[in-house]
């Protein structure tokens, strides 16, 4: 198990390079390409294409979005590919996996960029017509936006008195929606789309159009129970999460609405499912998060994840070395954890969704019976 985990960004692309041999014994046609997404030319997003001989059907895997949280996607992917890829028919369906999106995050230990954008709020789908504000945001910027580090007893005061002028529902639309405003705060979606966004908005046209069914599965960590991992699914999925736990026999899924996860302006699970409506509607997906719980969903752990994001962020640009080395370790722990039996029951619940997602879609080519539509609200 540990062997499928890695500790920097160079052991993990590494080992994501050496998975090639594995799958060229399997795909008579596997292309590799190193795509530069970020200022610094030595740190890449890797991608691997195993070409199935009839262009039916695609299995996308992405890690790294949040940089951070590669390292978790890297051993997923890491698993998927040493259990599961034999599973798939070389004939008719082929492999994507997509290595560090964020390269620049996943070597520092951060979930941003290098220009601080969380990329996953810069998937935006009009950027004139959709509506990006986040009021919650302003009236909990004392909260969000410290010059320094936050003893609890600080912490406390400043969200006590947050807290007197909004709602929880407004304070968590605050710290996830996204914000357009501040290029220095947390949660920023950026104000123009950032050069991986850009590669992977070109390159997802090109596989709509080239397949006729594609499942995609994007590698996240930090949100949900402790030691569970939930299937997060978009608002814009036609199905219910019902539906998909019947089909799946996954029974932790939910999705990005406001009532059962929170609304992600810039979500690229969401993109994907109007960008395919644009460009190719006859296409079929289902495209959907690993997202592996850590701290949980107590008060306390709501409240040390919501302060570990505030202050890793005021360490970055006002805090000195010392600070930022803290911070960054407590953020490793949200978002990386480095506990045996954490990884291994991670392990165990991608086990569990490969094998559902594997004999839903792939075992034998067809796609799961649609039940009557849910309404969109």
């Amino acid at each position: 198990m540990n062997q499928l985990f890695t500790e920097t960004y160079e052991q993990s692309k590494e080992e994501f390079w050496r998975k090639e041999e594995k799958l060229k014994k399997k795909w008579s046609e596997v292309d590799r390409e190193s795509i530069n997404v970020c200022d610094d030319q030595t740190l890449t997003l890797d991608l691997i294409h195993c070409k199935a001989n009839l262009s039916k059907r695609a299995l996308v895997i992405t890690t790294g979005l949040h940089g951070i949280e590669g390292y978790v996607g890297s051993a997923m992917m890491n698993l998927f590919i040493e259990r599961f890829s034999g599973m798939l028919d070389e004939m008719d369906t082929s492999l994507i996996l997509m290595h560090a999106i964020n390269p620049w995050g996943m070597k520092y230990f951060r979930k941003v960029n290098e220009h601080n954008v969380d990329l996953n709020r810069n998937f935006i789908f009009n950027r004139e017509t959709d509506d990006l504000s986040n009021e919650s945001y302003v009236k909990a910027k004392s909260l969000l936006e410290p010059k320094g580090g936050l003893g609890w007893f600080e912490f406390g005061s400043r969200l006590l008195k947050t807290m007197m002028s909004m709602n929880k529902k407004e304070l968590t639309a605050a710290v996830t929606m996204g914000q357009y405003i501040n290029k220095e705060g947390v949660y920023y979606g950026g104000d123009r789309c950032e050069s991986a966004t850009v590669y992977l908005q070109d390159y997802f046209q090109k596989f709509f159009l080239m397949y006729d069914q594609v499942v995609l599965l994007d590698m996240h960590t930090g949100y949900g129970p402790s030691k569970q991992m939930h299937l997060v699914n978009s608002r814009f999925d036609d199905e219910s999460p019902d539906f998909w736990k019947q089909a799946l026999k996954y029974p932790y899924i939910s999705e990005t609405t406001a009532d059962s996860f929170y609304k992600i302006n810039g979500d690229m699970i969401d993109f994907l499912y109007q960008f395919k409506n644009q460009v190719s509607p006859s296409t079929k997906l289902f495209a959907t998060t690993f997202e592996f719980g850590t701290l949980g969903e107590t008060l306390l752990a709501q409240l040390q994840s919501l302060k570990t994001t505030i202050e890793e962020n005021a360490a970055y640009f006002y805090g000195d070395r010392k600070s930022r080395d803290k911070t960054r370790e407590c953020l490793k722990k949200l978002y990386d954890p480095n506990d045996s039996s954490w990884r291994e029951k991670a392990v165990r619940d991608a086990i569990q969704a490969f094998e559902g997602i594997i004999h839903t879609f792939f075992e034998d080519g067809s796609w799961p019976q649609s039940l009557p539509k849910k309404s969109k609200i």
